[in-house]
């Protein structure tokens, strides 16, 4: 039995024995072998280097930092680029044309026209009076035409480049307007076209000519003292009321000027010291009891024959007085040398020139035959003596001497 049991066992036993290959043990460990062995060719390979790199990864781009500018002084001031911007308070005019009247105009007895070569289409350029033009030298009635209107003065030839009374010489600022030979800020500028029409030194109308007697269509206000330089940064340009200036129409910057010395100016001897007693100023041609007297000192510059004012610009602080009689009444009076006339003491010619001297338009100036040694000593204007006498002659200009020099008082 025992020995039957054995030959059991060890029949059984041959039957379970099973091949090394198919031993999962076995499997595992050569998995395992050939694992290790991949690996070890990577590795391998990678120090070797290889043609081929591998992939950067791509990465998003990242926003800079912001810092915030900073801003530091320069050593020295920038060159800035040269500027052409002209002020637009200045007029366009020629300013070397030796001319200081307006573009369109003429200087004659110191005053500025219209000229003639427009008035009358270039056919006869020479001015020869206030009415009249001329063809060419000497000027003589066959060759002048003239135009007087309707109303004798300020109008026909005798205008202005505007068409208006003739002027001082010089301009205006172009936000100006020209009343009574001042330049003040226009009324339109003033009320933003509300009273457009100035009527006085301080008033503006709603409308032009009688319609402005109505006080209801006035406006009046120390404002309107006022020139055009106010507020534009500039101090050379006048922001009070001013005569027109001379250097707007002829080189000379923007400063106030006066006209250049050959032209024709008052010159000559107005001072009362010669001419008036010495209660007495000169007043357009006549003298007349000063203002200052009259008036105890308030108001002592004269404005018309029956007005003074307190100070310049003359507008609202004016007095005046005309009496019952409107003449040689009121201020319209002479002084101690008054003219007596019907018993009202009336202005008066001024005493005569001394005997160095020479009267023209009621001013004295230094003999023309004594400047000029008796060549030309017969005085035509300011600065113009004649070798003889009369209009016609010295229309000849071979018979003309002119100086600025004969401007002056001897």
């Amino acid at each position: 039995d025992e020995e039957e049991d054995e030959e059991e066992w060890s029949e059984e036993e041959d039957e379970e024995e099973v091949p090394w290959y198919a031993r999962q043990d076995v499997l595992w460990t050569i998995i395992g072998i050939v694992a290790l062995a991949i690996v070890a060719v990577l590795f391998m390979h990678s120090l070797s280097g290889s043609s081929t790199p591998a992939p950067t990864p791509t990465l998003a781009p990242q926003p800079l930092p912001t810092v915030a500018p900073v801003w530091t002084a320069p050593t020295s001031p920038p060159t800035l680029p040269p500027t052409t911007t002209v002020n637009p308070l200045l007029p366009k005019t020629r300013l070397h044309d030796n001319n200081i009247c307006q573009d369109d105009e003429e200087m004659y007895g110191s005053l500025c026209y219209r000229k003639c070569s427009l008035l009358t289409n270039n056919t006869h350029p020479i001015r020869s009076s206030s009415w009249t033009c001329c063809s060419n030298h000497p000027c003589e009635v066959g060759n002048t035409v003239g135009k007087v209107g309707t109303s004798l003065i300020c109008q026909g030839y005798d205008v202005n480049g505007a068409g208006k009374c003739p002027t001082q010489p010089g301009a205006c600022f172009t936000n100006e307007e020209l009343f009574l030979g001042v330049c003040y800020t226009k009324c339109s500028v003033l009320t933003k076209d509300q009273y457009p029409y100035r009527v006085g030194a301080a008033t503006c109308c709603v409308t032009s000519g009688v319609g402005c007697f109505d006080i209801r269509q006035d406006a009046t206000s120390p404002n309107f003292l006022a020139g055009g330089g106010g507020g534009d940064g500039d101090p050379s340009t006048p922001s009070m009321p001013h005569a027109p200036l001379t250097n707007l129409t002829e080189a000379g910057g923007v400063e106030v000027t006066t006209a250049p010395p050959d032209m024709t100016g008052p010159g000559g001897v107005i001072g009362t010291e010669s001419r008036c007693a010495a209660d007495e100023e000169l007043y357009a041609g006549l003298c007349y009891k000063t203002c200052s007297i009259m008036t105890n000192g308030q108001y002592p510059i004269r404005t018309s024959s029956w007005t003074c004012c307190a100070s310049h610009p003359c507008g609202t602080n004016q007095k005046g007085s005309i009496g019952t009689s409107l003449v040689c009444d009121g201020f319209d009076v002479g002084g101690s040398a008054a003219l007596e006339v019907l018993g009202s003491e009336c202005p008066h010619k001024p005493n005569p020139c001394n005997s160095t001297q020479e009267e023209v338009l009621g001013m004295c100036y230094a003999a023309c035959k004594l400047l000029t040694q008796g060549k030309f000593p017969h005085r035509l204007s300011a600065n113009t003596c004649c070798a003889e006498t009369g209009l016609k002659a010295c229309l000849d200009p071979s018979k003309l001497s002119m100086s600025a020099t004969y401007n002056a008082p001897r």
